[in-house]
C-alpha cells in the first residue's frame, strides 16, 4: 500500500499492530484500530497525509512480519509455512518452508515448545551442536529479514532471506515455484542486514562487511 501526496513521491504505508477491535474504546484510544464487528484488523499509517486505514486482515493474524516490497508482505508463523501477500489483492504466494532453511535439523508438532532442533555454534570451541526450540522463537527469530528483487506476482522474481543459522545466513528461492531454499555461500560471522538495489542484493554481516549475492532471474536459483 504506497500513499499519494500530490507532487511528493510514492511512500509506502507503515503496518501497525493488531488487535482485536471489539476491545478498543469508542474513541479509539488505542491507535489504529476501529469497531469491525470483532474481527482481527491491521491499521496501515499514511505517513504523507496522516491517515489511517483499517484493514480486516485475518492472514496476518498470529504471524511475524519479515520484510516488505512492492506492495507486498513477507510472513512467517510457527509452523514451517511462510508466505507473501498482498493486503489490497489478497493474492498469497507460499515460501519454502523454514525446515528447509541450512541449520533446520527437523520439525515435529508433537513435541510442545521444542517442535524444531537446528544446529548452533558454540562461542567457547566453536563446536558445532544442536538446540530444540519453539515454533514461537522460530518465526520472531531465525527468519530475520525477506527481501524481494521485484513483484512477487512476476515469474522473475527472487526472494533472500536473512536467517540466524552457523551454517550462513543467507539463502534463496522463487517464490511459488521452488520447494526448498537455496543456500548461499557467504560471511561466516553471520548477517544483520540485507537490501535489493538495481539488480543485486547486499547483504552486511556483523563486521560491518558487504557482500554482493548473485542470482539467476528467471532460472534456477
Amino acid at each position: 500500500m504506497a500513499s499519494s501526496g500530490g507532487n511528493l513521491p510514492n511512500f509506502p504505508s507503515l503496518m501497525l499492530p493488531y488487535c482485536r477491535s471489539n476491545e478498543a474504546d469508542d474513541d479509539s484510544s488505542v491507535v489504529g484500530v476501529k469497531e469491525s464487528k470483532g474481527e482481527y484488523c491491521r491499521c496501515f499509517h499514511d505517513v504523507v497525509t496522516n491517515e489511517f486505514h483499517h484493514v480486516d486482515f485475518p492472514e496476518a493474524f498470529g504471524k511475524t512480519c519479515r520484510g516488505s516490497g512492492f506492495g507486498w508482505l513477507a510472513f512467517t508463523q510457527e509452523t514451517p509455512s511462510g508466505f507473501l501477500i498482498n493486503p489490497t489483492t489478497r493474492q498469497r504466494i507460499d515460501l519454502p518452508q523454514i525446515t528447509t532453511l541450512p541449520g533446520v535439523v527437523s520439525y515435529r508438532p508433537d513435541r510442545a515448545g521444542f517442535e524444531y532442533v537446528r544446529q548452533d555454534v558454540s562461542m567457547c570451541d566453536g563446536k558445532v551442536y544442536r538446540v530444540g526450540e519453539s515454533g514461537s522463537w522460530m518465526a520472531h527469530f531465525y527468519v530475520n529479514k525477506i527481501v524481494m528483487s521485484t513483484d512477487p506476482a512476476h515469474k522473475d522474481c527472487v526472494v533472500m532471506g536473512l536467517f540466524e543459522s552457523c551454517l550462513g545466513g543467507l539463502a534463496l528461492c522463487r517464490p511459488g515455484l521452488d520447494a526448498e531454499w537455496t543456500a548461499v555461500v557467504g560471511s561466516t560471522n553471520g548477517y544483520t542486514d540485507a537490501v535489493f538495489w538495481r539488480d543485486q542484493f547486499y547483504a552486511v554481516d556483523c563486521l560491518g562487511n558487504v557482500d554482493v549475492i548473485s542470482y539467476n532471474p528467471g532460472g534456477t536459483c
